[in-house]
């Protein structure tokens, strides 16, 4: 439920390295930091295994960050609160506090669209638009022999690699 997952799919010949970090990540529980290119911009992001699948999600640079000192004004660091005020404010928290479901929430956004697109439709004033062509990725990395090639540098210099 991050806010903009992307989920990665194997290049043509790629598909045993997407299968093995895919089911390694997922057996692992881990996740990988990457450094990737979108739109220009280099961001940094986690890959984590979901399903079959691999999804990438991105995430800011300690640089991106604020320090809440930085936001918060100087009149709300001098208001002064009980500690009555504050157990009042925590046992209504606990009452209040239920499981998270996500199914609960829903994306109004999305259904005034549809609803949109439904009306447009039933007033038959629409129009065809071409579809573009799926650009080819050319490059494939095979990350099993990457893989092997990093564990074969890892080891210890009288120890031979499988």
């Amino acid at each position: 439920m991050f806010e903009v997952p992307y989920f990665l799919v194997p290049a043509k010949g790629g598909e045993k390295g997407y299968v093995v970090l895919a089911k390694a990540l997922q057996k692992s529980g881990k996740f990988a930091v990457v450094q990737a290119v979108l739109r220009t911009k280099e961001q940094l992001g986690v890959i984590y295994a979901k399903g079959e699948g691999l999804l990438l999600d991105f995430m800011r640079y300690p640089a991106e960050l604020k320090e809440s000192t930085d936001i918060i004004d100087t009149s709300v660091k001098k208001v002064k609160v009980t500690e009555r005020e504050i157990e009042m404010a925590e046992r209504l928290l606990q009452e209040m506090s239920e499981k998270f479901d996500p199914k609960k929430y829903k994306d109004n956004y999305i259904s005034k669209v549809q609803a949109a697109i439904d009306k447009k439709i039933g007033s038959k004033k629409t129009s065809k638009v071409p579809l573009k062509k799926k650009t080819e990725v050319t490059r494939t990395i095979d990350i099993v022999d990457l893989l092997a090639q990093s564990l074969k540098k890892r080891l210890p210099r009288n120890k031979k690699a499988a």
